[in-house]
């Protein structure tokens, strides 16, 4: 999972993350307005490039640590 760009890895980066109010809390995004942010992101089943940019080694380690829970 490289590129955060095909449904099956957004909505597996979400769900590692725990759910999308959990991921927009750690992205520091509003309250009010976060959740549904990242919800879209699910229900399109992309994030946009310039967020996967700017977030790209943070997405990584919320996978890496959901791969090693599954490992465990």
């Amino acid at each position: 999972m490289a590129d955060f760009q095909t449904p099956d890895e957004v909505k597996a980066l979400i769900d590692a993350a725990g759910g999308p109010t959990e991921l927009a809390r750690r992205m520091g995004f509003a309250k009010a307005t976060g959740r549904q942010r990242v919800a879209m992101w699910k229900m399109a089943g992309k994030i946009p490039a310039m967020v996967v940019r700017a977030y790209r080694p943070f997405f990584k380690r919320i996978i890496a640590k959901a791969q090693q829970k599954e490992a465990a």
